[in-house]
């Protein structure tokens, strides 16, 4: 595949994208896929209860946070008890700066969160930024 995939939260809610619902067998099945969601996953992090809960109801492994874990999130949201949540969640190594420039959300200025998340893009994005540029 080579490039990462790109969603936004409101995709998730689309019953036939089953996203929100982290197949594992898929992403088992393509190791090298890279979803990226953008606004820090939308309602995700705080689903990870509610959906823990349904597998354990029935009777199967509750492992949707592990599922979130192998996505990337971007960091466009507000600093924050969510932002807070998600990090505890997922961690920062897969999380990159957000990509919503220009919108009405847009940050006045890129915080040291933001600039700390630069290494991770490059990994995304597949970068190899070690050489000069002259």
């Amino acid at each position: 595949i080579g490039q990462p995939g790109v969603l936004h939260p409101e995709a998730m809610q689309d019953r036939r994208l089953q996203i929100v619902n982290v197949d594992r067998v898929f992403l088992d099945r393509h190791p090298e896929l890279d979803v990226c969601i953008s606004h820090g996953g939308g309602a995700a992090a705080f689903l990870v209860d509610r959906f823990d809960s349904m597998s354990r109801f029935r009777r199967q492994p509750a492992e949707f946070a592990d599922g979130l874990r192998r996505l990337w999130f971007d960091a466009h949201m507000e600093d924050g008890p969510a932002r807070d949540l998600l990090i505890d969640i997922v961690g920062t190594e897969r999380m990159v700066y957000g990509t919503n420039f220009g919108g009405w959300d847009t940050p006045p200025a890129a915080d040291d969160f933001d600039r700390s998340l630069t290494p991770n893009a490059e990994r995304l994005l597949r970068l190899d930024l070690s050489g000069s540029m002259n």
